[in-house]
């Protein structure tokens, strides 16, 4: 068993299995049973032990349109439309570059960013701290107050309903625990030396995921980290 400082920890056991072309199809870690992909390789559907799933769905260039989680008899449908977000079909959040706009009470929240653009505090319109995030390298959160929003490492979306605890990061999702994502790289034949599961290179510290002359000379990351980025 590998632990860090407590927070995370997964058996040194075979408990991921992948499928031919290199998908992550169970991760027994999470209690994850299966997962579907769809013809553009993304997750369609995350099936757990206890009967719960997540299932995905895209727009034919990939872009995220749904997401709906069953929870018991619980189900919570989430919409992406540009960029508004709605759940269970309720305006829930208008996303901005710098913070977002909760809908139901048209009141302002600010990101404070670091270096890495990880949001670490999420503040009001008024200054007052509604939210602290502090990550690990790779993007584990080992402390949090509150959990206003789910914008977190990078500026991803984290799913952590489950105990899935994914980042999408558009072209693929990203498992920060074992630092690594879950399918493999589909530029990854433009450098054989580096692993397609890599993130950042195995480097956080010096490369984000916004640095255009590291996703020139590594194209293969700069397509996972966005779908959005010119090559």
């Amino acid at each position: 068993m590998i632990r860090y400082l407590g927070c995370f920890y997964f058996l040194c056991i075979v408990s991921i299995l992948l499928r031919q072309n290199g998908n992550l199809t169970k991760d027994l870690n999470k209690d994850v049973t299966g997962i579907q992909y769809n013809c553009l390789n993304l997750p369609s559907k995350v099936t757990f032990k206890d009967g719960n799933t997540i299932t995905y769905l895209y727009a034919a260039d990939g872009t995220k349109l749904r997401t709906v989680h069953k929870t018991g008899s619980t189900t919570t449908t989430t919409d992406y439309c540009g960029n508004v977000v709605y759940e269970n079909g309720t305006q829930k959040y208008l996303l901005t570059e710098e913070g977002y706009v909760t809908l139901a009470d048209s009141k302002y929240h600010y990101y404070l960013k670091d270096h890495q653009g990880n949001n670490r505090v999420v503040i009001s319109s008024t200054g007052t701290v509604e939210e602290t995030n502090h990550y690990y390298s790779f993007g584990g959160v080992f402390a949090a107050t509150n959990n206003m929003q789910p914008y977190k490492y990078n500026g991803k979306e984290f799913d952590n309903k489950n105990g899935l605890n994914w980042y999408d990061y558009g072209a693929r999702h990203y498992d920060a625990a074992l630092g690594r994502f879950v399918s493999v790289d589909p530029l990854s034949e433009q450098d054989y030396a580096v692993s397609p599961y890599t993130y950042c290179g195995n480097n956080p510290f010096s490369v984000s995921t916004r640095t255009a002359g590291f996703g020139k000379r590594f194209g293969m990351w700069a397509i996972c980290f966005t779908m959005q980025v010119q090559l």
